[in-house]
Parts: structure tokens; C-alpha cells; sequence
């Protein structure tokens, strides 16, 4: 699994954080958006994107 964290333009046009992970060797055709919670991206949440 390849990960990093990446940036991204929100609604407001404000750069934000994001967390990506993507499969090895498989081609991805649709994604999930897993969005902070107020404490920010936790361990918990980038696990959620790791399983998903």
C-alpha cells in the first residue's frame, strides 16, 4: 500500500491536509473521502482509510 499525505483546496478555497492510500498494484476507479474530525487526522482515521 502506498501512502502519503497530500494537500487539497476545501470548499472555502483554503489548503488543507489529507491523508492518502491507495492499493499496490490495482487501479483505482473510485475513492473515499475521510474527513478530520476537530482533533485533526488521528491514527484512528487515517486506519479507516488504510481498511476502506
Amino acid at each position: 500500500m502506498s501512502e502519503k499525505m497530500i494537500k487539497f483546496m476545501n470548499g472555502d478555497k483554503e489548503e488543507m491536509d489529507a491523508f492518502l492510500s491507495v492499493p499496490d498494484g490495482k487501479k483505482v476507479h473510485n475513492f473515499v473521502v475521510v474527513v478530520q474530525e476537530i482533533w485533526g487526522l488521528t491514527d484512528f482515521l487515517k486506519s479507516v482509510a488504510q481498511r476502506i
